[in-house]
Formats: structure tokens, sequence, C-alpha cells
């Protein structure tokens, strides 16, 4: 469980797309799209069960991020509020406004690193609550792991233990115009979100309605 950024080759994580998909995608969101749903189906297992990410490049980029992001996203589950918070939910579309750099946490990677270092902190994570101002929380429910991390990074007052874990090096990537960054935000933490339009998904296999954090946490879904 987890993985470190220097273990992953960009052709475990890379989606270039081709002239079918793009033009399926410039139709609209409205308009049929076997090719984005076969995309769509490649991907789910990564996002859910695999390193939680996927970059997606070779997108049209002259048109607006927001048709972009329903035409993908509307395969991959259903969209959240646009006030809804962007860390609680199954899998994130991110289009940066402009070419950027992103670092990206594996949150089981972080998990790991607390157990070995201070489980007493850990233990305290399981049972944190995001409603009440706590930016860093884990659950397993049946088997399934989730981490949820706030928009906000613990400050030089939080654990050393927990500060070392969350500045590992990550995986480094350089977005170009038009990429889109797909990912599972239980399973992968973006160190750094650029500028960005964004569309938040609830997935069809959810991990929203674990019932460890219900109701405070699925509160978050619809919280501005």
């Amino acid at each position: 469980m987890g993985w470190e950024g220097a273990e992953l080759s960009a052709s475990e994580y890379m989606l270039p797309l081709g002239a079918e998909q793009r033009a399926e995608i410039e139709a609209g969101p409205e308009a049929p799209g076997p090719c984005i749903e076969a995309l769509a189906g490649a991907m789910r297992p990564r996002l859910d069960h695999g390193q939680g990410f996927m970059l997606l490049r070779g997108l049209p980029q002259d048109l607006p991020a927001a048709a972009v992001l329903r035409a993908l996203g509307r395969h991959l589950g259903t969209a959240l509020p646009v006030e809804a918070d962007p860390n609680f939910c199954d899998i994130l579309l991110l289009r940066p406004d402009a070419p950027a750099r992103v670092t990206l946490l594996s949150a089981a990677s972080v998990h790991n690193a607390l157990l070995l270092r201070d489980k007493p902190l850990l233990t305290s994570l399981y049972a944190a609550n995001p409603a009440l101002g706590d930016g860093i929380a884990f659950q397993v429910s049946g088997g399934v792991f989730a981490g949820y991390r706030g928009p906000s990074m613990p400050d030089a007052a939080a654990p050393e233990a927990l500060r070392a874990a969350l500045e590992a090096p990550g995986l480094s990537l350089s977005m170009q115009s038009g990429d889109v960054l797909v990912l599972n935000p239980f399973l992968v933490w973006l160190r750094d979100r650029p500028e960005a339009s964004h569309l938040a998904l609830r997935a069809s296999q959810t991990r929203m309605d674990f019932p460890e954090w219900a109701p405070p946490m699925q509160s978050l879904a619809a919280a501005s």
C-alpha cells in the first residue's frame, strides 16, 4: 500500500489521448462518448485501488476548461456541487490555468511513515474530525483505506513525525497547457495546488460514505 515518487515511471500514470477521444470531447459533454467511456473504464481501477492518479495529455487546449472536465467527468462519476470540499470526493479533475508543476503525495505512504515513527499520533488521526478543523484523518472500512487532508498544511507546531512524512519527496509532475490531472483525493494528496479549474465527483464505489466518519465528514461534501 502506498508509493514513493521515485518508484513510478511516466508510463504508469500518463495517458496520451488519441484523435477519436479528442473528437468526443470537442463534441461536448452531452454527445455520445464511447471512446471516453473506454478510457474511463481503464482509469477506474488505478484511481480506486492503484496509484490513485492519472495524467491526461493531448486534450483540446482551445475549449473551455469546464466543458473538458464535464466531458471527462460524466464517465467517471456524479458531479458534486461547485462549493463542495474538493478534498472530500472520490475523484478530482484538475486543469491548471497555465503550465504548472505539482507535487503529489501518497496518503498511504504518509500513513505508513507514521506507523513506523509515531503510532500514538497515527491512532489519534484515526479519531480525527475534519469538521472540527482537523487537517489530517485516516480510516479503513471493510478493508478499504482512505486518507483525508484538508486545504491547510500543518504548521510548525505540528508533530515532527507528521511534518517529516508530509515533506517527503513525493512525485513532481510538470503539467502542460491542456493537461488534466485525475486523482483520488482519498489516496493522493496535492502538496501545492495550482490555480486550476476543477470538478469533484462521487464514484459508484465511494469512500465518502464510510460509517466511521459519518456524519461529520460527509457534511463536508456540501460545505462551502
